[in-house]
């Protein structure tokens, strides 16, 4: 997958996330986003020789990144985690913090995108973690930062 295809899938899936989210949040939420990232989020033991891995991604994390920077850094050599959770989690004064969980396994086929067959390449839109004992149809607020 090309940088550009990345940023594209990205910019699309930070948009629904945001509006997603928005059904349970007090919060407003911007559509100007920042990235934390958290690499290599998966068991890896079933890869195949398609699958490229980076042990030195292990525990490695990205925070506060500009939406232009993540593509670059989920891009390798064409190929991109076969999954990328998308979800939010704080907001900030202008901007909302979009965090992005991603699978150890890179790969440059579109079928073994988790989320191509839903024309999202690999990225899933997830809910916000929700307070626990949390009530139905009840808002709450995401944490600030």
């Amino acid at each position: 997958m090309y940088t550009e295809d990345c940023l594209t899938y990205l910019t699309s899936a930070s948009y629904h996330s945001v509006k997603f989210t928005e059904n349970y949040v007090k919060n407003k939420l911007f559509y100007n986003f920042k990235f934390n990232i958290k690499l290599n989020q998966s068991c890896d033991d079933h890869a195949d020789e398609e699958n490229d891995l980076y042990p030195e991604d292990n525990n490695k994390e990205l925070h506060h990144l500009e939406l232009r920077e993540v593509p670059n850094i989920l891009c390798r050599n064409g190929k991109v985690p076969e999954w990328i959770d998308v979800s939010v989690i704080a907001v900030g004064k202008d901007y909302t913090l979009i965090e992005l969980l991603c699978s150890g396994r890179f790969t440059k086929e579109r079928e073994k995108m988790c989320y191509s067959k839903r024309g999202q390449g690999p990225f899933g839109i997830k809910s916000p973690i929700l307070p626990p004992h949390q009530k139905e149809n009840k808002k709450f607020k995401l944490k600030k930062v």
